[in-house]
């Protein structure tokens, strides 16, 4: 016989075998015998479980089909019955088609089994899921390297992650707030509608992944002011402020830290209003910057704070060899030379603040709270220099400002620069609104980057007032002064100054008035009106 045909053949008989099919080719012997029935036994069994496998899928099929099709005839049944228009009818209708269709990401709800798991285990599972998003603020870091086991009680009671379908309301306007959000994945879009804003026009924000809304629910009672709707899928971490209180009460320290951080962040609230500061919304709170609250708290708690910080700094040297250009060097610096005894050091004694920043990175902060004052030509109250008895004047041109002080706001610190360095002015300026810039710069003795939060008053001086009489005058070429300083003090000012290439921009400053203002440790303090165009170009390099 050819090949071909016995290939044909065997191959025949094989599929007869799984098939219980016929075949004309039999046993000849005992043995042949045996192995046909085992082949037919294999046979057999495979094809029950084919059988049983197809009829159980279309079994299941039939089941979530009859179950659908309920559904959707009890949904046309209820819309019918109340009358409900067609083409609202026919919009709920096409949405719960499409929901139908979806499935959604597992819970631990839906997991049946994880109930029958040790509470520990549990907490300890929920934990592990959300502590990455919690630790994302601030705070809640400093709280896990203060004490693990509390952060993850927290991370286990407080907080669980849930999953929001495109188009659902996450809150809603004029409800009150009864969770903290932070987006993990997908967009939001945050609306806010006149009549239930504090808003002229209608606007809508996007809000991305890793982006706090709500979380004034956590410090104070909130209203929400806006609406947060998925635009497409989205995840959020919800964090129940009772459950937080609850978890937090288990430690003294921790607890009396956030309560400090709970009235920092609650007077801010309060205070942003117009025309200073505008509205608070579920996005944003005027100076409720972790840092700006960090700076009003006491010098107990900022020592906490700054402590974690630092024991973060050790970690974050440790745990990570991929820091980023120009990072290794200063962190490990801080970690293991002096930098960092030093930086303790002053933690301790109240002269610095460290806190963490949302990537988990320690960082120094320095608050001033700065008076940005124009007159009605518009021209800008500018510190020149400040003169201390028996040396020369020292130049610059800033705004008038001081460090603010723990456990001290922005309107008090504004208070205490009039009333102290700025005496002649106290009474005759009108606030008209604030706002925070940020600047970063190295601070290579102590290892890490200093964060410079500037909080700018803007006011105008009263059109009715002018600068205390007993305040004196002169020129940048006048050299008539008080008695208490050198007589060479303003011609080395007007040199030190006049050394540039602005020689037109210099001569208009040589005319400038310049007031003389005493300070209470015997120096002076010398200020002038400059116009804004001149007070720009002084602060570039070429100035």
């Amino acid at each position: 016989t050819a090949p071909w045909y016995q290939y044909v053949t065997a191959l025949h008989w094989a599929v007869a075998q799984t098939t219980l099919g016929a075949m004309e080719i039999t046993p000849a012997n005992s043995l042949e015998r045996m192995f046909n029935i085992f082949c037919l036994t294999l046979g057999l069994i495979f094809g029950i479980t084919l059988v049983s496998s197809l009829s159980a899928m279309m079994v299941e099929a039939q089941v979530r089909g009859r179950d659908r099709a309920s559904k959707l005839h009890l949904l046309r049944r209820y819309l019918n019955e109340n009358d409900v228009p067609r083409r609202m009818a026919l919009q709920i209708q096409k949405q719960v088609v499409e929901r139908l269709g979806q499935s959604d990401k597992l819970t631990d709800k839906d997991v049946a089994v994880l109930d029958i798991i040790s509470v520990g285990m549990k907490q300890d599972l929920q934990a592990q899921i959300t502590k990455p998003f919690l630790k994302l603020h601030p705070l809640f870091h400093t709280f896990a390297i203060m004490d693990l086991a509390l952060f993850r009680r927290i991370a286990a009671c407080a907080a669980e992650i849930v999953t929001i379908r495109a188009g659902d309301d996450i809150f809603v306007a004029g409800a009150e707030a009864l969770s903290a959000y932070l987006s993990i994945s997908g967009v939001v879009n945050y609306i806010q509608d006149p009549g239930s804003s504090p808003v002229k026009l209608g606007d809508t924000t996007e809000v991305f992944a890793r982006t706090w809304m709500s979380e004034m629910a956590l410090w104070c009672d909130w209203i929400h002011v806006g609406s947060a709707q998925a635009k497409v899928p989205v995840q959020v971490l919800l964090i129940k402020p009772d459950l937080m209180w609850e978890a937090l009460r288990s430690h003294i320290v921790i607890f009396e830290i956030a309560k400090e951080y709970c009235v920092g962040y609650h007077r801010r609230v309060t205070m942003a209003k117009p025309p200073e500061l505008d509205f608070p919304s579920d996005l944003w709170v005027p100076l409720a910057e972790h840092g700006d609250i960090v700076c009003s708290m006491t010098h107990e708690a900022q020592r906490h704070i700054g402590l974690a910080a630092l024991t973060r700094m050790k970690r974050y040297v440790l745990n990570a060899p991929r820091l980023a250009r120009g990072e290794t060097g200063l962190a490990r610096n801080a970690a293991n030379g002096p930098g960092q005894a030093k930086l303790e050091q002053e933690i301790v004694d109240g002269k610095s603040v460290v806190i963490l920043t949302e990537k988990g990175r320690p960082e120094r902060v320095v608050s001033i709270v700065v008076l940005s004052l124009k007159n009605g030509m518009g021209n800008m109250f500018t510190q020149i220099a400040t003169v201390a008895a028996g040396h020369p004047p020292k130049c610059s041109c800033i705004l008038p400002g001081v460090k603010r002080q723990r456990d001290e706001y922005t309107s008090d610190a504004l208070d205490r620069l009039l009333s102290t360095k700025l005496k002649p002015l106290n009474g005759s300026i009108k606030l008209q609104y604030v706002e925070n810039t940020f600047e970063e710069k190295e601070s290579k003795g102590l290892g890490v980057l200093t964060k410079y939060m500037r909080t700018i008053c803007h006011a105008d001086l009263l059109q009715t007032q002018t600068l205390d009489p007993k305040v004196q005058r002169c020129t940048m070429d006048e050299y008539s002064y008080p008695d208490v300083m050198p007589q060479a003090s303003m011609q080395s000012m007007t040199r030190s100054v006049t050394t540039t290439d602005a020689n037109e921009a210099i001569d208009k400053f040589r005319d400038i008035e310049v007031f003389w203002i005493p300070q209470e440790d015997q120096s002076a303090m010398l200020c002038a009106w400059l116009p804004t165009a001149l007070y720009d170009w002084l602060q570039t390099t070429h100035g």
